[in-house]
C-alpha cells in the first residue's frame, strides 16, 4: 500500500475508533474492529505480508465465518480493496456474498495535494464557524442528519468536542446555517468527513463554497494533503475540485431473506 492510501485509510478508522470503536477479535492474521452504535462500521485489518488467499481459504474462512454471524443485526461491514491485496479483497467479498451480505453503497477514496496558493471563496460567501458547545453539537447533528437523510447520534458526537484534532463547523450565510462539516487532523495529512448541506438549500453552491473554506483552513495550517471518501453524489463535485481517486470503499449489510429488508441503512462515513 502505498503511504498516502495509508493515511486515508489510517484518518478514516482513526474516525471510527474516536466514535468508539473497539477490538471484537485479534490474532495473529487479522483483527475485527467494530462501533457497536451508529456509525456501525465493522472492518477487517489483516497483516499484508503473512495472509495469503490459500491460507484465508484454509485457515481463516470458517474463523471469519463464524465472526460475522455474531456481529449486530446493524452492523455495514466496510472492505477496501488496495495495491497488493486484490486476492484477499475479493476473498473475503465472495465470503460475505455467499452468507447473506449484499453490497449497499460505496465510496471512492480521494485526496488532494495541497500547496501554499490559496482558493478565491466562492459565492455564495459562506461563514465557518468552529463548534463549541453542545447547542452547537445539536445543530451540527440536526444539518448532517438532515443532508445524508439518517440519524446521526449525538453521543458519539459530543466527546469529539474535547479532542484537538477534530474540528467541527458550522456554515451559514447571513444568520442560517445551511450546512456541517468535519476535520479530521492526522500525522500526514487531514480529513474530510460528514460534510453535508441541508435538502432546502442544497443546489445553490453551498457544498463548494464549504470545500473551499476547508481546503483554504488547511493550507492556512500548512496540511500537505487532504483526504476524504466520497459518495456517488459527491464524486463530480470533488473532481471538480482537483481530488485524485486512489480506490473503492464497498460496504456490505446483512439481508434477511426471510423478511425481505436489510439491517440498517447508513451511508455515513
Amino acid at each position: 500500500m502505498n503511504i498516502i492510501d495509508s493515511a486515508n485509510l489510517t484518518n478514516l478508522k482513526k474516525l471510527w475508533r474516536l466514535y468508539g470503536a473497539t477490538t471484537l477479535y485479534r490474532d495473529d492474521m487479522f483483527t475485527l474492529n467494530a462501533v457497536r452504535h451508529w456509525p456501525h462500521r465493522h472492518w477487517l485489518d489483516s497483516s499484508a505480508s503473512a495472509l495469503t488467499e490459500e491460507l484465508f481459504e484454509k485457515e481463516h474462512h470458517e474463523k471469519l465465518l463464524t465472526l460475522i454471524q455474531k456481529i449486530s443485526h446493524n452492523a455495514i461491514f466496510a472492505l477496501w480493496q488496495t495495491v497488493g491485496k486484490s486476492n484477499i479483497h475479493q476473498a473475503i467479498k465472495s465470503h460475505l456474498l455467499s452468507n447473506g451480505w449484499q453490497k449497499s453503497f460505496k465510496q471512492t477514496a480521494m485526496y488532494l495535494p495541497l500547496n501554499h496558493q490559496h482558493l478565491l471563496p466562492e459565492s455564495p460567501t459562506l461563514t465557518l464557524t468552529p463548534v463549541r458547545s453542545r447547542k452547537q453539537v445539536e445543530e451540527w447533528c440536526h444539518i448532517g442528519s438532515a443532508a445524508f437523510n439518517y440519524h446521526i447520534d449525538i453521543n458519539a458526537i459530543l466527546p469529539l468536542l474535547s479532542n484537538n484534532q477534530v474540528v467541527m463547523y458550522l456554515a451559514s450565510t447571513g444568520s442560517v446555517n445551511v450546512g456541517a462539516s468535519m476535520l479530521l487532523h492526522s500525522e500526514t495529512c487531514s480529513g474530510v468527513h460528514q460534510m453535508g448541506v441541508l435538502p432546502t438549500h442544497q443546489g445553490k453552491g453551498y457544498a463548494k463554497a464549504i470545500m473551499v473554506a476547508l481546503i483554504n483552513q488547511c493550507i492556512t495550517l500548512n496540511i500537505k494533503h487532504l483526504v476524504l471518501q466520497a459518495s456517488q453524489a459527491g464524486l463530480p463535485l470533488y473532481k471538480k475540485l482537483g481530488f485524485i481517486e486512489q480506490f473503492t470503499i464497498e460496504n456490505f449489510q446483512f439481508f434477511d431473506i426471510d423478511n425481505d429488508t436489510t439491517r440498517i441503512n447508513n451511508k455515513c462515513p
